[in-house]
């Protein structure tokens, strides 16, 4: 705690008294260890405990000494000022000029005449707690008890401005804090401002996109598809006059030239179909499964009846779906049937059955199976586990079942072991969401 005081006073002996005083007090220890036998306690440390003093002769000169004090952070915590110290300043004019120094200074201003000194101080300081008039002769304790509780005082006082300018710093603190939180949601609220501004011009823009994109992937889908049906008209006539004319090898290039135009021509219908299922969706309608597997089986007459397969069915329940994309979906299951058939007649069975709010359709074959490994695999976009001529295929077929399920917020899974078959599983909501809302999201 600061003890520092300073003693202004034109008469050394009086310094030197109060020194004396607040140096080795005595009669304050006394009294402080009768009081506590009086009252039972244990004597108060700080009135043991010294002050550091310093002496000034003349006003000025204890000027000087309070602003060193305060420019080296060791300020004075109580000034005892005489009223009279000619020919310097008196004891109003010294207290003024050391509160401009340091506001903070605790002042006893010490004076014999008292009458009408209250007129002079109430005009020059107005209403102030700290200035203290000390009257001559003084009492040593009473000197020794206005050091102890003005030093205090201004040690509270610190505390107090500390602990001020502490709490506000946090105050200020806080108030950036919740500046920075109120730009970051101005700037937040404005992003989304103009991200929906944006947001209401860009779907004429994404319509006349998606318009354009559509005539190109048609446009260059025909011209593309007549090339290769020029190409391979002219490799068709080729091949009826040159085969066997030429040697095996050249008969063998000829079915070579002759085939891949061909398979070009299926991946172009392939990727149409595909693109027509994400840009072209229907909406979505109850539908008899009987009736998508009657047309499915009618689109692959021609494959049955070369197959021999047969195709036989459980009840199916009608659902809400997209009817052409799901006949779609039923005919490559059934075309894959038979196209990865083993050595006995193809054998297709499809069923249905209500599992935990959706359906699950199944179509089991009796074909040459796959490996688990691949289960996965084969519903990526060209993926194929068998090539040549006896398999025919883009690897585009399973791909395309596969986001058509999506879209109905269903899964697709295959089940199978090599030579043993394959039952592929394709699940659909029993309880669909509004048409509006199932096709918003396509």
């Amino acid at each position: 705690m600061n003890r520092s005081i300073l003693i202004i006073d034109d008469n050394p002996l009086v310094c030197e008294d109060v020194r004396k005083i607040l140096h080795t007090n005595i009669r304050a220890s006394s009294l402080a260890e009768a009081r506590a036998a009086l009252f039972e306690d244990t004597p108060q440390d700080d009135l043991h405990e010294g002050f550091e003093v310093d002496c000034a002769g003349q006003g000025q000169t204890g000027l000087a000494m309070v602003e060193r004090a305060v420019q080296r952070g060791c300020p004075y915590a109580v000034a005892f000022v005489d009223m009279l110290m000619p020919p310097g300043w008196d004891g109003i004019e010294t207290i003024a000029s050391l509160w401009r120094a340091d506001p903070a200074l605790e002042i006893v201003l010490c004076t014999a005449f008292t009458d009408l000194l209250w007129d002079r101080l109430m005009p020059q300081f107005g209403p102030t707690d700290k200035l203290l008039v000390l009257r001559k002769p003084f009492d040593n304790i009473e000197v020794w008890q206005l050091a102890s509780a003005l030093t205090q005082k201004w040690h509270l006082a610190q505390q107090g401005r500390h602990q001020l300018a502490a709490f506000q710093e946090m105050v200020e603190q806080h108030r950036q804090e919740r500046q920075t939180v109120h730009d970051h949601l101005q700037s937040a609220i404005t992003q989304r401002q103009q991200a929906e501004a944006a947001l209401a011009h860009r779907p004429r823009a994404g319509v006349r996109s998606k318009a354009d994109l559509e005539r190109f992937a048609f446009t260059t889908s025909y011209e593309l598809q007549e090339s290769l049906h020029m190409v391979t008209s002219y490799l068709h006539l080729l091949a009826q006059d040159y085969r066997g004319r030429l040697d095996a090898t050249a008969d063998e290039f000829i079915a070579y030239a002759v085939d891949g135009p061909a398979w070009m021509q299926r991946l172009m219908q392939d990727l149409l179909a595909y693109w027509r299922m994400a840009t072209q969706p229907q909406a979505f309608a109850p539908t008899d499964g009987e009736q998508v597997l009657t047309l499915a089986l009618a689109n692959l007459q021609g494959a049955i009846a070369e197959s021999g397969a047969v195709v036989t069915h459980d009840p199916l329940p009608t659902v809400m779906v997209d009817a052409a994309q799901c006949v779609q979906v039923v005919q490559h299951l059934i075309a894959n049937a038979i196209k990865f058939r083993s050595a006995q007649p193809p054998h297709v069975h499809m069923t249905a059955t209500r599992q935990a709010g959706e359906w699950v359709f199944a179509v089991r074959d009796n074909g040459m199976g796959l490996d688990p490994a691949h289960a996965a695999l084969i519903f990526e976009l060209f993926q194929r586990l068998h090539s040549g001529p006896a398999y025919p295929g883009t690897g585009l077929g399973l791909a395309m079942c596969k986001k058509i399920i999506e879209r109905h917020r269903g899964r697709i899974w295959v089940e199978s072991h090599p030579g043993q078959g394959a039952t592929f599983f394709f699940t659909i909501p029993a309880q669909a969401a509004s048409s509006e809302e199932i096709n918003s999201e396509c």
